[in-house]
This record gives structure tokens, sequence and C-alpha cells, in this order.
């Protein structure tokens, strides 16, 4: 993921809508006058925002799937103002995907990557202002085009390294959705492991810090 501005540190956590514009003032500036016009944007301290940012006062850089679902969400109006637990955004727009994702049609929405293995935000805000369709094909469509993106990638690295096995780790893969279309995304000669014990989320991969530093740790003594 690329880096983008949390305004108003845990605030930004916590009100999805100021990631949304935190996504189009630094990917998608063009968008942000008529973003602010046509939803409830329009109601919020922009004027602040846009000064927070440009000073760099309390918005720290941060990367995150989880805050682009957020935005994802507050685009479509989901959970716009505040949520009220983790992950809330990102589960009611999973359960509008779902709504949809039994008709299985065609998407015209693409993510693409930039050369550095992130994702290109720049053409997905773009792509995504002109999507036409309800609000749960929209959130399908993010689902759908994010998956086969991942896929993609998987498969991209999967030729230079020589590996069939995809982990997939990190809170957003609580979505049993995204997982899903991954697995449809990717041939039947790739293995995707998921948590089972332990939480993919904070605690996962908690755990997974644990084992590094620990190997790195009996390589030191090793070399001592």
């Amino acid at each position: 993921m690329p880096t983008v501005a949390w305004i108003g540190g845990d605030k930004a956590a916590k009100e999805p809508w100021r990631m949304w514009f935190a996504h189009l003032a630094q990917f998608a500036p063009e968008l942000l006058d008529n973003a602010i016009l046509s939803s409830d944007l329009a109601h919020k301290p922009i004027a602040i925002m846009e000064k927070a940012l440009e000073n760099k006062i309390q918005c720290p850089q941060v990367r995150s799937m989880g805050r682009w679902f957020d935005a994802v969400a507050a685009s479509l109006g989901v959970c716009f103002d505040r949520i009220s637990y983790e992950g809330e955004a990102a589960i009611q727009l999973m359960t509008l995907a779902e709504r949809y994702s039994t008709q299985e049609e065609t998407i015209s929405l693409r993510i693409h990557w930039l050369d550095n293995h992130e994702f290109d935000l720049f053409s997905f805000w773009k792509d995504w202002s002109l999507l036409i369709g309800t609000i749960e094909y929209k959130a399908w469509s993010f689902h759908k085009a994010l998956a086969i993106a991942l896929a993609e990638k998987f498969l991209e690295m999967s030729d230079v390294y020589q590996v069939q096995d995809l982990i997939l780790t990190g809170g957003v893969f609580h979505n049993d959705l995204l997982v899903h279309l991954i697995q449809v995304a990717l041939p039947d000669s790739v293995r995707c492991l998921i948590s089972s014990q332990l939480s993919c989320g904070d605690e996962g991969l908690a755990f997974g810090q644990l084992l590094i530093g620990l190997a790195h740790d009996q390589d030191n003594h090793k070399e001592g």
C-alpha cells in the first residue's frame, strides 16, 4: 500500500470520512471539489483538514489496506461519520458486496500496480469516480477488482521466486468474500494458506514478528 496521511491521528481510524478525504487530497485532488459538493464532506471542517495536510500537523503517514476499505466505504456513504468498532466499515462494505456477488457479472473496474509494487491509487480513484451502478455493485466491484489485482501480483512474483503457496494474513483477510474471490482468481496449483489457530489480524502478525525475531536471535548466537 502507498502511504497516506492519517489526518487527526487516531481519529482517522474511527471516522472513515477522514480517510476518504485524505485519499482524494493525495491521489485525486481534481475530484475533491466535486466530492465535497455531492456528499456530506460539505459539512466537515475541510479548510482545517487542508491546513493540517499542508503543514503536516497531526498527519502521520501510514500504510493500511484497512483504511483504504474505510475510504471506499465512506465514498459510498457507508459508516461515513464514525465507526463503533474496529473494521465496521469494511464489514458493512463486505455485506453490501455479498448481496450482489451471486450475480457474478463482469466488472469494468480494474486496480493497477505501480512499478514499486504499490497499488496505483491515482488511477483507482479516477476509475472509481466513473463507476456506474448500485451501491451493492460498487462494493462487489471493489472486492472483485482487489482480489484479481492481488492474485495477478502473486502470480507475477511466484514466477520470480518459484513459490506456489500464498499466505493471506493481516486483518483485511477476516473478509471471507475477499479470500474467496482471491482463491477463485488463482489457478488450482496455488495453495492459499490462512490462519486457523491464531487471528490473521494483529494477534497473528505479532506472533509472526516474534518468530522472525527469535530466528534472527538464533542466527546471531550461531555467528557469535
